[in-house]
């Protein structure tokens, strides 16, 4: 889904009702609960491929708990069923329970478990339970509706909006067609407002009581993980153990010097691909930079190639008309690798850019793949959204934030202008690749 700002403030203006204050009502049929551990459910499984050998060689078991779609008031909403993983050394857990979360909003517990390669030390110590927080992946509301939005608006999302509109009614067009988005999203799931961090941490915190009740919570968060945890242990400061924070984050509206920070370190990122590409090509930085520049040229005049998209521009060759929109989404999407992982994959990307077609598909399916997307059931000869796969990690990830941060921007246009101009000094090349070709 193209990101909208406004859009994320329709979100945010169906958030009257909530009032998390409340006194909180009987929870003993939550907390006197018991979990039964049994065989994992096939679909919870990833390939073996992506399995550490930890976690080939532990004992694998899987549970449900139940947690009320709301804390502090009774509801007619249905409950959540939090899916859990627990990973068990063979030899028994002698350390007790360590509990993760990879981040997000939106990325899967269960998920992390298979793949993290936990030294030894923790694995054969303890029992490590993997959960998807409420809405994320296999944790859902008991009547079994996942919390997603409509595949078809999303993908189509990509491709008709205007990527830079000219005017205020191609300005107008994008706003409508997000605020449908958001709509039917909104009236498609009723419990999209319960999922807040605020709710997670509460879930947690069921969590610990029911499977560890003498116990403190021992819990290894990474990125939106560490938000997770920064709030539990603000909420229940009696019950910590271990708590492992590993690329802390946080919840509360970024500061100036913070946006600051991150963009500087995005244009670093940016910028030693782009360096490495231009040593290995034998050519200059500058002219390296101004080609990138020119993908929003070629999109606009709809030369910009791809596999993914709804209009084919060649039969013969099967490719489909593809956006700058994708090209910085994808680039974006590669900076979150290990460098020494993802130039081989951008110096590719790059290559076909810059060929006679502008393919763009390498950066599509980096773009997709952030997203969620299956990539290989992107493409294919004709158009059917019905075949598309994705996660909801993109609604997980959009509505979380938009409930987390949920304060107006109190900056006066004249500090907007200011923080833009040390947003561009921090980060000269993003802030041109991210500017309009037109004067709107």
């Amino acid at each position: 889904m193209k990101r909208i700002l406004a859009a994320c403030l329709l979100v945010t203006s169906f958030l009257a009702p909530v009032n998390e204050a409340l006194a909180a009502t009987d929870l003993s049929p939550y907390t006197n609960q018991s979990i039964e551990w049994k065989d994992c459910p096939s679909q919870y499984l990833e390939a073996a491929s992506n399995q550490s050998s930890v976690f080939k060689d532990s004992i694998i078991t899987c549970g449900t708990l139940l947690v009320p779609a709301l804390y502090g008031k009774d509801s007619t909403l249905p409950d959540f069923g939090i899916a859990m993983m627990k990973m068990s050394p063979k030899g028994g857990a002698t350390k007790g329970s360590l509990f993760i979360n990879p981040g997000g909003p939106g990325e899967s517990g269960i998920s992390e478990l298979q793949w993290a390669p936990f030294p030894s030390e923790i694995a054969n110590a303890y029992d490590i339970i993997g959960f998807d927080p409420r809405g994320v992946g296999f944790s859902k509301p008991i009547n079994g509706k996942q919390i997603t939005c409509s595949t078809k608006l999303d993908f189509e999302s990509y491709w008709k909006y205007y990527t830079y509109p000219k005017n205020a009614q191609q300005a107008k067009y994008n706003q409508a067609q997000s605020n449908k988005y958001y709509t039917d999203c909104a009236k498609s799931n009723p419990t999209w407002w319960t999922i807040a961090t605020s709710s997670v941490v509460r879930d947690l915190e069921m969590m610990r009581s029911v499977l560890t009740p003498s116990s403190p919570l021992n819990f290894l968060g990474s990125s939106y993980g560490t938000t997770i945890a920064a709030e539990y242990i603000t909420r229940f400061p009696s019950q910590i153990g271990h708590i492992i924070l590993d690329s802390p984050t946080t919840n509360v509206p970024e500061s100036d010097a913070s946006q600051i920070a991150g963009r500087k370190a995005r244009e670093a990122n940016i910028m030693r691909l782009v360096r490495n590409y231009a040593k290995a090509k034998g050519k200059s930085v500058k002219s390296i930079q101004a080609k990138m520049l020119q993908v929003k040229i070629w999109s606009e005049k709809g030369e910009l190639t791809g596999f993914a998209g709804i209009k084919v521009v060649n039969k013969s060759r099967d490719l489909r008309q593809s956006n700058s929109y994708l090209f910085l989404h994808g680039l974006l999407a590669m900076t979150y690798y290990d460098n020494s992982f993802i130039q081989r994959y951008f110096n590719i990307a790059l290559d076909n850019l810059f060929s006679r077609f502008h393919y763009n598909g390498n950066f599509e399916w980096f773009s997709f793949n952030l997203d969620g997307y299956d990539t290989s059931t992107l493409g294919g000869k004709t158009y059917d959204p019905n075949t598309i796969k994705r996660n909801n990690s993109y609604e997980i990830l959009d509505i979380v934030s938009s409930l987390d941060l949920n304060a107006p921007d109190t900056r006066t246009p004249k500090q907007n202008r200011a923080l833009d101009k040390k947003l561009e000094k921090a980060s000269p090349f993003y802030t041109k690749l991210l500017a309009s070709p037109y004067k709107y």
